[in-house]
């Protein structure tokens, strides 16, 4: 099932989840643009940070606001069929893609997010990890963001246009511990990455 950069706005979603009980935080190009303070690209879709420990209880909020949800593996693909509340996800689920009806393109995308007790772990490496006290913000808009250095990592994998003007964007109002954090991360999951030498140019 294709992926269609569609779908509500960034207020929309948040308006949809500032009630749930579970942690989130909005994640992707809109999280930069959070710690920016203000909108610096065109964004196709909105990216939700979700903890992998709560995903089952908030699937259970979304379905009572009229949310389908289906698992998926990443860049936008789907499983074969939607997924319920009290279900089990499928192993391997990495995001869940959200919609209002089975005729409409995807409204959102939850990014499922490992947790080890007070920990952020880093999804595709287990070394890489973060207190959980410390891996979001709350925006200028009253809106939970991820922080921009966990977002960044995120984007070192791919490197697409979009993701290198993040990066220039980002890097420089990063803090020093941040910059720091994302260089040596970086560094872990992808050796031969240029960031982490244009992070070390910073200070």
């Amino acid at each position: 099932m294709p992926y269609i950069d569609t779908g509500p706005s960034l207020k929309e979603v948040s308006d949809l989840l500032k009630p749930c009980p579970q942690q989130w935080w909005i994640a992707g190009g809109w999280a930069i643009d959070g710690f920016l303070g203000g909108v610096t690209r065109k964004h196709g879709d909105v990216d939700v940070a979700i903890l992998q420990r709560e995903e089952a209880a908030l699937r259970s909020y979304l379905d009572s606001q009229g949310i389908e949800v289906w698992p998926g593996l990443g860049n936008g693909q789907a499983l074969d069929s939607p997924i319920h509340p009290g279900e089990q996800l499928p192993s391997g689920t990495k995001v869940l893609l959200c919609r209002t009806s089975p005729k409409d393109d995807w409204s959102f995308e939850c990014l499922i997010n490992k947790t080890d007790e007070n920990e952020w772990v880093f999804f595709n490496d287990d070394r890489v990890r973060r207190p959980l006290t410390e891996i979001g913000f709350v925006g200028q808009d009253d809106i939970p963001y991820l922080n921009p250095e966990i977002v960044l990592l995120y984007k070192a994998k791919n490197r697409r246009d979009k993701d290198e003007y993040d990066f220039t964007l980002a890097a420089p109002r990063l803090s020093k511990q941040a910059r720091s954090w994302l260089a040596v991360s970086v560094g872990i999951v992808h050796p031969d990455h240029s960031w982490p030498s244009h992070l070390g140019q910073l200070g």
